[in-house]
């Protein structure tokens, strides 16, 4: 994939998550934890799959997903890296079964919004190694 692909997928999955995240402050403030636990498991996804981009990787099943984790959090030494990520998971099962209650969400959604800055700064501090520092500063313009 081209450095404009890439830049056009970035941008794509970056507005997908600044709609998801509006969504989720929406449904929290319904009570709608279910639909709100699925949000976050989707902004969760949609920052991973940027991660997978820069190093090449396509990052579309659960399986894939699960194990490029696991390597990142051992590569950085960083067991809430995959402590966070199982928190999704559950996140992700509240939805189709609703058992949590606002406690039990509130404890997870924490540890996945922590995730999803920790590996946006990641992802930020890849795409610097990765593209011209210029053409970074434009694409993080550009990206919503």
């Amino acid at each position: 994939m081209g450095v404009n692909a890439i830049i056009e997928e970035l941008k794509k999955r970056r507005a997908r998550i600044k709609r998801m995240i509006k969504q989720i402050f929406k449904h929290e403030l319904l009570e709608e934890l279910d639909k709100a636990s699925e949000l976050y498991w989707g902004v969760l996804n949609n920052v991973i799959y940027m991660l997978g981009l820069i190093d090449g990787v396509k990052l579309g099943e659960h399986s894939k997903i699960k194990i490029f984790i696991r390597q990142l959090a051992a590569s950085l030494s960083n067991e809430f890296i995959v402590e966070a990520f199982r928190c999704a998971e559950v996140l992700h099962a509240n939805y189709y079964h609703g058992f949590m209650d606002r406690d039990l969400y509130k404890n997870h959604a924490e540890k996945v919004l922590r995730l999803i800055l920790m590996l946006d700064r990641i992802f930020q501090e890849r795409l610097l190694e990765k593209i011209p520092r210029s053409d970074v500063d434009r694409i993080l313009k550009e990206l919503p």
